[in-house]
């Protein structure tokens, strides 16, 4: 990559992190692209020439997220000396932990967007990008039950992707509605969230052991 493409790649990277943060804080509909353009240090012009339409930005920012959330998981699946089951362990204390750091906020934004993509986006829309960092996740997930098979630290007979995929998505879910949840409407009887996501973690975890 040449130093004048280089530099259209910082640019580009530093507008979507920009929005996300305004997204994030604000919501889709309450920020504008003059909003982002001043935030960002650029003409409202220079803002346009990366991103025509506002749609466009925010789903660079949802794929630029989906993106960060597989390179996460595929970092956990590269550690080395650790058994499937341990790993597995790694993932739901990645997502548990998405719950008290800032990545909650982007778990906010990606339930927001799911809501904005069926409400505004339509087939003609690009979303291909953010379909595949979608898919990554799930391949990733594929290569843990691969792991499993292959060392046996997790159960033989539901170690396969019926299984594993529905509660491992079904897991990250709880975590983004937990992570949305007010105060105000708190049905959980005084649980943390902490408590609620560290008991469902282990149901789910004692039921992928393997067979004594």
């Amino acid at each position: 990559m040449g130093l004048r493409e280089a530099n259209k790649e910082r640019r580009r990277s530093g507008i979507i992190s920009t929005a996300e943060e305004l997204f994030i804080k604000k919501g889709f509909n309450a920020v504008h692209m003059q909003d982002i353009a001043d935030a960002e240090g650029i003409g409202i012009a220079t803002l346009f020439r990366y991103f025509p339409k506002k749609k466009q930005l925010i789903l660079a920012v949802a794929t630029s997220i989906m993106e960060s959330e597989a390179d996460a998981f595929k970092n956990i699946l590269d550690q080395p000396g650790r058994t499937a089951y341990e790993k597995l362990e790694d993932c739901f204390k990645y997502m548990k932990d998405s719950k008290n750091h800032p990545g909650a906020k982007k778990s906010k934004f990606n339930s927001a967007f799911l809501v904005y993509a069926d409400n505004v986006l339509d087939p003609m829309d690009n979303m291909l990008p953010y379909f595949n960092a979608r898919r990554r996740i799930a391949d990733h997930f594929m290569e843990l039950i691969d792991m499993g098979k292959e060392d046996g630290s997790l159960h033989s007979e539901r170690c396969c992707r019926k299984i594993m995929l529905p509660i491992l998505n079904n897991f990250s879910i709880y975590t983004q509605k937990l992570a949305m949840s007010h105060p105000i409407v708190d049905l959980s009887g005084g649980l943390s969230a902490e408590n609620q996501l560290e008991t469902v973690s282990r149901i789910y975890l004692e039921y992928l052991k393997p067979q004594q």
